[in-house]
């Protein structure tokens, strides 16, 4: 297995320097199939986008039982077909080909000013940034622990969101079935999320800061009782650099008193560095999640290079090194991703 994982690893670091080699990594070269496609399918009234992830992941020394670590998926295949109309209307429709329940975002919305928009149908909703940042754009290959386990994801429900003239300042704010999608609601209550977001004025790049709290009255077979989550994140990016972080708090208070409150925390740090802009970057997470639950703090280390040989291909790897005590070298991932998406 670990040849294995020496020669996978460096099958994907050749890739760039064969594009290298052919004098192709400097300037991006032109792209008239994907301009001749823009043009037929990308206006204000309807623009058809597609995703496609391959990917990969390979464990040194993959445990005997449990699921199987060492594969090869499909993470998502995506068709989505969203347009603008007249009055102010607009619709969002996009669908998961490889799953059994394809529809995942189903909006209709209406934008009075810019400051005023009422969404209606399933979309994400507005808790944290890295939920509402596209799986296609992310820094490394997943989305951090914490937000699997604490975000809110798509969401079937209402929202009223908008932001002001300057681009500045931001809010959204929401009521949801809170059962995740293409789910009816299990009892009477909702799940009410809000968040605001800022983007101030800096003298060098961007810095983009938001908070965001939910709380929901849950009666389903996980958990049942009253849930109040929490987050706020930050991103600056300046020059080849970016650094981001958030933090997730819960606060679970079940209505069985025999059963105590649990406080799960978790979050992240990422740093990137373009190697070459819109070519080639590299980047470092910690991740940490304490679950609440007896065990102990969870820990990883992630490293990540990302190659984008067109506007449109992605080729990613990240090294997952878990930082719990008692983890050994042959807790390490490796995981692999290609993509494209338009």
């Amino acid at each position: 297995m670990k040849h294995l994982l020496l020669t996978l690893v460096a099958a994907v670091l050749l890739v760039p320097a064969a594009y290298a080699q052919n004098g192709r990594d400097g300037e991006r070269a032109p792209e008239p199939l994907l301009d001749a496609l823009k043009n037929t399918f990308s206006n204000d009234y309807l623009k058809l986008h597609l995703v496609l992830q391959s990917q990969a992941t390979f464990q040194v020394d993959p445990p005997e039982t449990g699921p199987p670590v060492n594969q090869f998926f499909i993470r998502r295949a995506r068709l989505r077909v969203q347009g603008e109309l007249d009055g102010g209307f607009a619709y969002d429709v996009q669908t998961e080909l490889r799953s059994a329940a394809p529809l995942l975002d189903a909006r209709f919305s209406y934008t009075h000013t810019p400051g005023l928009t009422l969404s209606a149908g399933q979309f994400k909703a507005p808790f944290t940034e890295e939920t509402l940042r596209s799986a296609t754009r992310l820094d490394l290959i997943d989305r951090s622990r914490t937000d699997g386990i604490l975000g809110l994801g798509r969401q079937t429900g209402v929202q009223v969101s908008g932001q002001a003239t300057s681009g500045r300042i931001g809010y959204s704010a929401g009521a949801f079935n809170g059962n995740g999608i293409n789910r009816a609601n299990d009892n009477n209550s909702f799940l009410t999320v809000g968040r605001v977001w800022v983007k101030p004025k800096i003298e060098s790049g961007t810095l983009t800061a938001g908070v965001a709290a939910a709380f929901s009255e849950d009666d389903g077979a996980d958990f049942t009782g009253n849930k109040v989550l929490l987050t706020a994140d930050a991103r600056l990016e300046t020059g080849p650099w970016s650094v981001s972080g958030a933090v997730l708090r819960g606060d679970f208070d079940p209505d069985n008193d025999a059963l105590d409150d649990r406080q799960p925390v978790g979050g992240h740090v990422t740093a990137g560095y373009a190697l070459v802009p819109g070519r080639h970057a590299a980047h470092i997470r910690w991740d940490v999640i304490d679950r609440d639950d007896g065990d102990e703090t969870s820990d990883n280390i992630l490293l990540g290079y990302t190659f984008f040989p067109t506007s449109v291909t992605k080729f990613q790897i990240n090294y997952i090194i878990p930082a719990d005590s008692g983890s050994e070298f042959g807790d390490h991932r490796v995981h692999f991703n290609a993509q494209i998406a338009f």
